[in-house]
């Protein structure tokens, strides 16, 4: 047994000498360098890149030295209007004036889709310029590239920037098309999460499509779909813009939640973004308003219905104060009172949403079964959870 003790701390005493031996001054420690060489693709300094009929745009790098570990890197191409980038910074007021594109790399040779880079060149434009249309311009973008170690802290580093003089991104409408149809259906529509109410659409506007819902004082909830059985959820909606305070949210089950109660006007504004449908909701408080030539101040100053208590309710005006045809439309967000008018369809006392142009009248643009003669004494209730209107 001793001499088995004896063997054990030679071995030990070895082990350590060669640790100590094996600590030299010339081992390499890891270190992040200020920068690196990034190489603009070869062909783009006195040529177009037309990026909607090429495959690719290759750009190269020197790889970062990382005190010369071989550590594994990856690479990331961030792209600009604006030669000297800008990183978001809350104190400072500034935003990030780059994107990055999605795919990365894992060597210092990259061949970016063109296609990838011509459809985030122009999602990028319009976030910037706030506009649904891209101008299709040549125009300069600056290219600089990232480079980290994925399971290092602290790894980034960024390259030179690169300038690529004439870049001709193109707009190209995607295969799929806007919704033609929406629909609602949750806790308080109709049968609880068996009815699927159909949105109005806004006339013409596509994409946008607009309904009134109550919610119950201890909150509720609802899903939406293009189609009836639609089920989509919160998780589908690009932005929620709550102007009414309802405190909207998302829940477990993908429900978008409302925490407080009241009438709400839900508008959908839909777009094309990356080749599919980008879905923004808006939530507004209810108001839905009589005009014309019925009311005391005419299109000038129209006036309020009173809400009901609910949903099982009906909305009411009778202060009317002449003879004339009934004008009525739903106050919706950032939209013409035109653009949300509805009337009466008298053979089934239905809510009737303008789908025409018109110029003067229901009567001329529609005829006798749409023009609804309002008057003194009498009171406009509109049901909007069943859909149905008179004028009693």
């Amino acid at each position: 047994m001793k001499k088995l003790n004896i063997l054990a701390s030679l071995l030990m005493g070895a082990l350590l000498l060669t640790a100590c031996d094996s600590d030299r001054d010339d081992n390499p420690v890891m270190s992040v360098p200020s920068t690196f060489q990034l190489n603009a693709p070869a062909d783009a300094e006195n040529n177009t890149l037309d990026l909607i009929n090429s495959s690719t745009v290759s750009f190269t790098a020197n790889q970062p030295d990382y005190g010369g570990f071989p550590l594994a890197t990856t690479y990331t191409l961030q792209v600009s209007f604006d030669k000297d980038f800008v990183e978001t910074d809350e104190k400072a007021g500034t935003t990030a004036n780059y994107f990055s594109l999605p795919t990365t790399f894992s060597t210092p040779e990259m061949n970016v889709k063109a296609s990838e880079l011509n459809e985030n060149i122009i999602l990028f434009y319009e976030s910037v310029k706030n506009t649904d249309s891209y101008d299709n311009a040549v125009r300069p973008i600056y290219v600089r590239c990232k480079a980290n170690v994925a399971t290092v802290a602290g790894s980034d580093v960024y390259s030179n920037v690169v300038e690529l003089p004439n870049v001709l991104a193109t707009y190209k409408a995607p295969d799929v098309t806007l919704p033609e149809a929406m629909y609602v259906c949750g806790s308080s529509i109709g049968e609880a999460w068996k009815t699927w109410q159909p949105m109005a659409p806004v006339y013409g506007s596509a994409g946008q499509f607009y309904t009134l819902i109550y919610i119950p004082a201890e909150g509720g909830s609802f899903k939406f779909g293009t189609k009836p059985e639609g089920w989509t959820g919160a998780s589908q909606i690009a932005s929620i813009d709550d102007q009414a305070g309802a405190e909207v949210s998302a829940s477990d089950g993908d429900n978008i939640v409302f925490a407080k109660g009241g009438w709400y006007t839900l508008k959908f504004v839909d777009k094309i973004r990356g080749g599919k449908v980008q879905y923004n909701l808006i939530v507004a408080k209810a108001d839905v308003k009589v005009t014309g030539s019925s009311v005391a101040g005419g299109f000038d100053k129209p006036e309020s219905m009173t809400a009901p208590a609910d949903q099982n309710g009906d909305w009411t005006f009778s202060n009317f104060a002449a003879s004339a045809e009934l004008r009525v439309y739903v106050v919706v967000p950032d939209c013409d009172w035109w653009r949300t008018e509805f009337t009466i369809q008298k053979s089934d006392n239905t809510i009737y949403y303008r789908d025409i142009d018109i110029p003067n009248n229901w009567m001329e643009s529609m005829g006798e079964g749409y023009s609804v003669t309002a008057e003194s004494g009498k009171t406009l209730k509109v049901n909007f959870d069943k859909g149905t209107a008179s004028l009693e």
